[in-house]
């Protein structure tokens, strides 16, 4: 229960910028423009964009950087190539600034947008007083037109959320298209998308993937840890409840003729019940406060400090685990001391 909340939290994690029915397409070397014309005529696509690669899934491109202040200390900061509509398609938010301005293929890089940490970075207190400051880039100056609030550019489990991350314009260095889809029938949308592909490309095969399938892709080990640990704990509970099961019958048996002796003299079947069952009751109970305390221990203590950004435990999700524990080997004990206390006594003790 605890590992599975943590694998949803990351993959629903805020990661600052909308990502739901946004397609990234693999250019594969192709030209962007030749598939933005077949793109741009469906009508469920309603925005378009280009990237160098996809953020917030584990990829990382660094570049050293250098304020035009201090020429002699550079910093390897996180970057990212995109087009003028990216930061729109994406919906990230500018707290100082413009967006790019739309240049031909020709033209040489002028401008970049930055996010909050570079400005902590280099001391400037306002988003506003950022703008038309240069940073060198690879040996260029490129002047900062915008300031971005930050978002997650690695993945939303790094240690470090806190990256100076800054966006460069190019339509060249381009290797991704990110496509926005309106639409109610998403697959049939995307099977328009791969035929427009195959006509421009018959080559190679379409790679396009949601950006939200990308994500889950990225925390697929968590996910399959999880699983594993699942396929365990059911294989744990099955064999402690074939033990509980042996338990039960054993005493029960056991107690044949006692309880039949009190069925003859008036006992109850509900009295009854509750006087096979009392005993297994509070072992279960003093077997949950033994486990609660420990498991949140555990989780607290060893386990959730390993994994940055998780989700916090509650009282809800221990005891939806051992809810589910304390129901199984309550039905266990209760459907077999149910047996025995509706047995008929005539049979057990007709040797007596």
């Amino acid at each position: 229960v605890i590992g599975y909340k943590q694998y949803k939290n990351y993959v629903g994690y805020d990661l600052g910028f909308n990502t739901k029915n946004v397609l990234n397409i693999s250019l594969q070397g192709n030209k962007a423009e030749l598939l933005k014309k077949g793109l741009s005529e469906l009508p469920e696509v309603t925005g378009i964009s280009q990237s160098a690669m996809v953020t917030s899934i584990g990829n990382y491109w660094g570049t050293p950087v250098k304020h035009s202040s201090n020429l002699q200390d550079s910093s390897w900061m996180a970057y990212n190539y995109v087009d003028e509509n990216y930061l729109d398609l994406h919906n990230h938010r500018l707290l100082a600034g413009r967006n790019f301005t739309p240049l031909p293929d020709s033209a040489s890089e002028s401008e970049v947008i930055v996010n909050q940490q570079i400005l902590k970075k280099y001391n400037i207190p306002d988003p506003a007083k950022a703008l038309e400051e240069t940073l060198v880039v690879d040996g260029k100056e490129l002047r900062i037109v915008g300031v971005l609030e930050d978002f997650v550019y690695g993945r939303s489990n790094d240690s470090n959320q806190k990256k100076e991350v800054l966006f460069r314009y190019s339509k060249t260095n381009i290797h991704m298209l990110n496509v926005r889809i309106e639409s109610t029938d998403l697959i049939g949308t995307v099977a328009k998308i791969e035929r427009l592909w195959k006509e421009l490309d018959p080559v190679h095969p379409f790679d396009a993937k949601f950006y939200n399938e990308q994500i889950e892709e990225a925390f697929s080990g968590l996910r399959a840890s999880v699983n594993v640990a699942g396929v365990l704990a059911a294989l744990a509970i099955g064999i402690a409840s074939l033990g509980l099961l042996g338990m039960v019958v054993f005493t029960t048996e056991t107690r044949l003729k006692e309880i039949s002796v009190r069925k003859v003299l008036g006992a109850k079947e509900v009295q009854l019940l509750y006087l096979m069952s009392k005993n297994f009751i509070a072992l279960l109970g003093i077997a949950a406060a033994i486990v609660l305390p420990l498991t949140y221990l555990f989780f607290v203590k060893v386990a959730l400090p390993n994994m940055s950004n998780h989700a916090p435990i509650g009282i809800a999700d221990m005891l939806m685990g051992i809810s589910c524990i304390l129901i199984i080997a309550l039905t266990i004990v209760g459907a077999q001391s149910w047996k025995i206390a509706r047995s008929n006594p005539a049979e057990v003790l007709k040797s007596e």
